[in-house]
C-alpha cells in the first residue's frame, strides 16, 4: 500500500515540476518583454539626445560666431578679413567635428540599445516553448510511474 502512494506522489511531483517549469517559461517571457520594452525606450532617448546635441551645437555655434564678430566689431578690425575668415572657419570646422562625434557615440548607443531590443524579443518569443520542451523529461517521468504496476 506504500509503493503506489510513494508512486503516486513522485508522479504528482514530477507532474507539479513540468507545470513549474512551463510557468517559469510564462514568467521568463514577461521579463523579457519588460526588457525589450526598457531598451526600445533607451533606443529612442539616444535618437533623441543625438538631435538635441545637434540642435544645441548648432545654437552654441551660431553665438561663438557672433561673440566674434562683435570683438572683432569692438576692436575695429575688419568683419571680411582674411585672419577672421581664418578664425570663423577653424571655429566652425571644429564645431561641426565636436558635433560629429557627440551624434555619432548616440546613434552608436541607440543602434547598441535596438540590438538588444531585437534580442530581448527573440528571448521572449522563444521562453515558453522552450520551457514547454523543458517540461516535457518531467511529464515523461511523472506518467513513468503509473507505468510501474
Amino acid at each position: 500500500m506504500a509503493i503506489p502512494l510513494i508512486m503516486m506522489a513522485a508522479a504528482a511531483g514530477s507532474a507539479a515540476k513540468g507545470v513549474s517549469t512551463i510557468l517559469g517559461g510564462f514568467a521568463q517571457r514577461r521579463a523579457n518583454q519588460a526588457q525589450a520594452l526598457g531598451a526600445q525606450i533607451e533606443r529612442d532617448m539616444a535618437l533623441l539626445r543625438g538631435k538635441q546635441i545637434g540642435e544645441r551645437s548648432r545654437e552654441d555655434l551660431q553665438t561663438a560666431l557672433g561673440n566674434i564678430d562683435s570683438i572683432r566689431s569692438a576692436r575695429g578690425a575688419a568683419l571680411d578679413s582674411q585672419t577672421g575668415q581664418m578664425i570663423q572657419r577653424r571655429t566652425m570646422k571644429d564645431a561641426y567635428r565636436d558635433e560629429g562625434v557627440a551624434v555619432l557615440s548616440e546613434l552608436t548607443r541607440a543602434g547598441a540599445a535596438d540590438q538588444a531590443r531585437k534580442g530581448y524579443r527573440t528571448a521572449a518569443s522563444w521562453a515558453v516553448p522552450l520551457a514547454v520542451l523543458n517540461s516535457v523529461g518531467d511529464f515523461a517521468s511523472a506518467a513513468s510511474y503509473g507505468k510501474g504496476k
